[in-house]
C-alpha cells in the first residue's frame, strides 16, 4: 500500500486594514477537498500533496485569493476587504417575546 507524499505548508493570514491575524480563514488546496482554517491568531499549517500548486483562501467579507505554492513551505497572505461582498450581506431577525419573559424584577409590580 503506497502512501501519498505530502509537504507541510505553514503561514499566517493577516488583514490589510490593521495587520492583525484573521481567525477562521478557510485555506484549501485547489482542486481537492484538503483544507484547514486559521487559528485565533491567523496561523495555519496544512499538509499538501507533493506537486500541489495553489492554495485558495476565503473569508466572508474579504477578497478570495489564490496563491502559488510551488516549491514553498511558508506562505504568508494579506487579505483585503471585499466591499462589494459587504453590500450583499443582509441580517434579518424574527421573533416575539413577552416583556415579562425578558425583564425580571424583584418587586410586586407584575412586570
Amino acid at each position: 500500500m503506497a502512501l501519498a507524499q505530502t509537504v507541510q505548508v505553514r503561514g499566517t493570514v493577516t488583514s490589510s486594514d490593521d495587520g492583525l491575524g484573521i481567525p477562521g480563514v478557510m485555506i484549501s488546496v485547489k482542486g481537492t477537498t484538503i483544507g484547514t482554517m486559521t487559528d485565533a491568531d491567523g496561523n495555519y499549517s496544512l499538509n499538501v500533496p507533493v506537486g500541489s500548486k495553489t492554495l485558495v483562501l476565503s473569508y466572508v467579507g474579504m477578497k478570495r485569493q489564490e496563491i502559488d505554492i510551488t516549491g514553498k513551505t511558508s506562505v504568508f497572505a494579506i487579505m483585503e476587504p471585499d466591499t462589494q461582498m459587504m453590500d450583499e450581506i443582509v441580517v434579518v431577525g424574527y421573533g416575539v417575546q413577552n416583556r415579562r419573559d425578558v425583564i425580571r424584577c424583584n418587586c410586586n409590580c407584575q412586570g
